[in-house]
Parts: structure tokens; sequence; C-alpha cells
């Protein structure tokens, strides 16, 4: 596994892109007796944090000798790469010393020293299929600041990296690279150090990362010991898996099952409301027939006039008892009472009418008291 990762770093530096980036130090104007610089502490071998805590690396041994021949006394302090140019400008510290790369942008609000260092650029890759494979030998790309005449030379690796994850470290000229010439054709995943991508690189988080040739080169050994983390998880993984695929295949029967089950549950429920519908309907159709069944047996098949003339004898007999209804209203007592008066009346001027005819003297006849008849009602 060793001797695989090895050949594998080193085709990953053979296909490295060439990127000429000058880095610097700056020192203040002033006469000061003592300064504070700024390095990240994490970017070997550019700088690194030793075991005992105190910061190492190519440049704060470099800054030791500056310092001596200045005769000045130098602090170092770390600080994240993504602070440090605010924190300069904040006055938190008086010189940035961590391979800062020279920029037009960067010169606006730098005053950068002369460069003391050039490195090239590179991809690294978990996998060497990623990227293609160039010769050892092959000298580094060089691009310039036209974009058109950087095309050729970066259009297979952009057709190498579609669909795939870059990593790479925030605020720095790397940033811009990528985003400027890959961002369309891959997912661009932005990290606070180094050491942070690198670790998702090992683990298969992401596809590559872009960054120094002597970065990768002084971490190589730390990249063998992330692999083997990674490949010992990712056998680990594939253990668990195969021990789980009993498991596996029973749950997948069950759920087999358990679709097939559901599938004839919706079928029954089909077939079961259309005979709730058919029963409805057949329902209906009963309570119909019975309804003008009744209606035809109270009619005398017959005697197709007898319901006619039952009804018409209800009329008269209604008709009759409005009619006697109000005869006895329009009649009272009283009107009774005076025709009764007016027949006495009478039936004296007639005996006396005949007692005249016989000679007899007339006499007053009493009256005859008459008790009425009420008839009934």
């Amino acid at each position: 596994m060793q001797a695989k990762y090895t050949r594998l770093a080193k085709a990953l530096i053979g296909a490295a892109l060439g990127v000429t980036l000058l880095g610097s130090g700056s020192a203040g104007a002033k006469d000061w007796k003592s300064v504070t610089i700024a390095l990240d502490g994490s970017y070997a071998p550019w700088n690194l944090t030793l075991p005992g805590g105190k910061l190492g690396g190519f440049e704060p041994e470099l800054v030791e000798n500056l310092c001596a021949r200045a005769q000045i006394q130098c602090k170092l302090v770390a600080q994240d790469w993504d602070g440090m140019i605010p924190g300069l400008q904040a006055g938190k510290f008086d010189v940035l010393m961590d391979a800062i790369s020279i920029t037009p942008d960067r010169e606006k609000i730098i005053a950068f020293s002369k460069p003391y260092a050039a490195t090239p650029a590179t991809f690294a890759v978990s996998d060497p299929k990623v990227l293609p494979k160039v010769a050892a030998n092959a000298p580094p790309l060089k691009l310039d600041a036209d974009s058109r005449s950087n095309a050729p030379a970066i259009e297979s690796m952009r057709k190498a990296l579609k669909g795939k994850t870059i990593g790479i470290q925030s605020g720095t000229v790397y940033t811009g690279f990528i985003n400027a010439n890959f961002k369309d054709v891959a997912s661009v995943r932005v990290y606070k150090t180094a050491p942070e991508r690198d670790l998702d690189l090992a683990n298969g988080r992401i596809d590559a990362t872009f960054d120094d040739v002597t970065y990768y080169t002084a971490n190589a050994d730390k990249f063998d010991a992330l692999a083997k983390v990674a490949l010992g998880k990712q056998i680990t993984a594939e253990n668990e898996v195969t021990s789980a695929e009993p498991l596996i295949a029973s749950q997948r029967d069950a759920v087999d099952k358990l679709k097939t089950g559901l599938v004839q549950m919706k079928e029954k429920l089909a077939e079961l409301k259309s005979r709730r519908d058919t029963l409805v309907a057949r329902q209906k159709s009963a309570q119909a027939q019975i309804q003008v069944q009744t209606a035809i047996g109270s009619i005398n098949v017959l005697d197709p006039t007898s319901e006619l003339s039952r009804f018409e004898d209800k009329v008269r007999r209604q008709e009759a008892y409005a009619q006697g209804q109000a005869e006895i209203a329009a009649s009272s007592l009283d009107s009774q009472f005076a025709e009764l008066e007016s027949s006495d009346q009478q039936i004296e001027v007639e005996a006396r009418l005949a007692a005249l005819k016989s000679g007899q003297a007339p006499q007053q006849l009493g009256t005859t008291q008459v008790t009425p008849q009420i008839a009934a009602q």
C-alpha cells in the first residue's frame, strides 16, 4: 500500500498544472526595534507548529536569519490564513510571512518585499483515474493573464474534473483560479485550513485539491497516514456490509412480500367497491318496484272507475257538509220564534172570520200557546 500511494503521489505531481506563484514577506518602513510577524502555523514546509508549540519550517528559519541580520527582535504568532490581511490592516501585527502570493489586488493594500521563493501549484487526487497521467518529466504549464491562450491547457483538466468535487483553502490565489476555470463544471468546496481539506480528500469526501507542489511533497508522509486511515475505514465498512447482507436480503424479501400484499389488498378493495355499488343499485331498484306494486294494488283492475267513484262520493259528502254548516250559520233562534208568533196571529184571524160567518158574535180568542219545535240539527 505504501509503494502504491507513493507512485500515486509522484503521478499527481507529474500531472500537475504548473503556475508560477511568488511568495514574499514585508516589513514596515519605520525603524522599529521589534516586529510581530504572523504565520499560518499549519502550512508545511513553509511554516508549521512543532510538538512543543513552537513555530518551525522554512519561513520561521528565514525570519530568524533576517532578524539577526537586521538586529531587531522578531515575535512570531500563529494566525488563520483568512484573517491575516484584515489583521495586518487592523494593526494586530506588523508583517505577514506565509508564502503570500503577489497579486495586483493585494499590491493595492499591502507593501510587498522582494520575492524570496517561487513554487508551482498542482492538483492532488485520491484516485489516479480522476486526472490524465502525464510523463514524470513533463514541464509545468505556465499560465499568463490571457485566458484564451490558457484554454487549451486547461480544457483537458476541465473534462476530467467535470462533475467532481474540488477542495480549496479559502482566501488563497488558488481559490480564484479554481473558481474562474472549474466552478462551472465541478463543485468547489472551500475550507478554512489546508489540513481540514486534506482530511476530506483522504476520506473520499472530495475528489481533488489544488495547492503548492512543495506543500504536497512535504506532507507526503501525512497523506500516506491519512490514506491508511481512510482505507482502514473503507475495509471496516465493507466488512459491515458483508455481514449485513443476509439481513438486507431478508428485509428485501419482506419488502417484496409487503408490496405484493399491498397490491392484492388494492385489488380486493376495488372488487368490494364494485360489489357494493351493485348491491346499492339493486336495493334502489327493489324499492322502486315495491312502490309501483303498492300503487297498482290500490286500483280495482276489473272496474277502472271504482277509484274515481269513491273519490267523487268523498267530494260530494264534503260539499254537503259545507252547505249544511253555511245554512246553520245563516239562521238564528230569534228568527225561528218570530216565525212562530206570525203563525199564531193568522190562526186567530181565521177563527174570528169563521164565527162571523156562522152568525156568532166574535169573541176574543185566547192566544194559543204553541211550543215551538226546533228541529234537531
